[in-house]
């Protein structure tokens, strides 16, 4: 027998997936989908493929658990999603319903045999079977629980539309369409000004490898005039060290005329002294020659 559960590889969106077509029980086992989801990680992210007219609770229930394991997962409802069916797809926080699919809940059913007694117990667990089918409708329902019940109660088939107003996770194939070409127009324009950023920081480069130049430039010629007005300091300082010296140097000569001139001005003392001496002497002598006459 050919298995139902499908799993394919659609490498081109990285995106594994497997489809449910047909019935919940025999056809579509739990074993047979804990043995496909081996092959996933339940991290990475999973889409669910549905087209079914339901089947058995206890599988319907057992994989709708099973699924929620999966942090990433999200139901395509190509054509019907009816009786246990809607319960599994639940697992999923979307539910992407395309054009022309159909969502349908409905009071559980059960075929029997027995005497009242059998039939009383029977319809015991069939209300019970009700009321853990709604906890899970209602985790994600935008109607009451009381509403919700009359719908199952009247077997209600829902067009995409109308499922979206009752349960929260269910959206139209044409709204995530518009989602997608918004979210791809938005990645173009972040890609257009991510362009324009770039183009802007190599603008901003270009003007700051300018500026680098202009203030290397200007840097240089900084130390160029500091140089130049050093060397004319120091051209200053040699010139004023000069005119030091020049002016020691003639102080020192100054100086030393000043000695020579002392010297002279002693030199003609002592002569003058001589002179007045000998004058001194020879008038003595004078004196004494006139005496002896």
């Amino acid at each position: 027998m050919k298995k139902k559960f499908i799993v394919k590889n659609i490498s081109k969106i990285n995106e594994n997936a497997i489809a449910l077509y047909g019935e919940v029980g025999e056809e579509n086992s739990l074993d047979e989908l804990k043995e496909i989801l081996n092959l996933f990680d339940k991290e990475a992210s999973l889409t669910l493929y549905i087209n079914s007219f339901g089947g058995e609770v206890s599988n319907g229930i057992s994989m709708y658990n099973t699924l929620k394991e999966f942090k990433d997962l999200t139901v395509i409802v190509q054509g019907f999603c009816c009786s246990i069916a809607t319960v599994i797809a639940m697992a999923s926080k979307k539910i992407v319903m395309q054009k022309g699919s159909l969502f349908m809940i409905h009071k559980p059913l059960i075929l029997t045999y027995g005497n009242s007694n059998d039939l009383e117990k029977d319809i015991e667990v069939l209300d019970k079977i009700e009321e853990s089918i709604l906890n899970i409708y209602d985790e994600k329902a935008l109607i009451s629980r009381s509403e919700l019940k009359s719908l199952m109660e009247k077997e209600t088939f829902l067009l995409p539309e109308e499922a979206k107003e009752i349960f929260s996770n269910i959206v139209l194939e044409e709204d995530e369409d518009k989602k997608k070409k918004k979210k791809k127009s938005e990645d173009e324009d972040d890609d257009e000004d991510e362009d324009d950023e770039d183009e802007e920081e190599n603008e901003d480069e270009e003007d700051t490898d300018d500026k680098k130049k202009i203030k290397k430039k200007k840097k240089k010629k900084s130390k160029d005039v500091k140089k130049k007005s050093d060397n004319e300091d120091e051209d200053n300082e040699d010139d004023e060290e000069d005119k030091d010296k020049k002016k020691k140097k003639k102080k020192k000569s100054d100086d030393e005329e000043d000695e020579e001139d002392e010297d002279e001005d002693e030199d003609e003392d002592e002569d003058d002294d001589d002179d007045e001496k000998k004058k001194k002497k020879k008038i003595e002598k004078m004196l004494l020659e006139i005496d002896l006459i």
